[in-house]
């Protein structure tokens, strides 16, 4: 079920059995994460309006990747680990963004 999980440390996985689970990827999410499993709203939230985060925001497996199709003007098409995520947006989602990552 890794299409469920969210990485904490190198090689170490944590099934989302809460809301994670439900909620799907964006390259124009409203949520992103708080220390290693928060997960927060990274801007008001409109009644209605579906929960999404980057995907990118918390895996760093090298092999992990899912194509795109979030209709976002901003789409990158193919969603990987951190290392693909370009600097600009890891520059827009400073603070939102998995601390395992962030702290390498």
């Amino acid at each position: 079920m890794m299409d469920h999980v969210i990485q904490f440390e190198e090689k170490k996985w944590r099934d989302s059995k809460g809301i994670a689970r439900w909620i799907n990827h964006s390259c124009e999410p409203n949520c992103g994460v708080k220390d290693l499993f928060k997960i927060v709203a990274m801007r008001d939230i409109k009644s209605g309006e579906e929960i999404t985060w980057d995907y990118e925001m918390t895996e760093k497996h090298p092999w992990w990747r899912m194509k795109c199709e979030c209709g976002s003007n901003d789409c990158r098409k193919i969603i990987g680990n951190y290392d693909n995520m370009p600097q600009a947006i890891r520059d827009k989602y400073k603070g939102y963004i998995s601390e395992w990552l962030t702290n390498k």
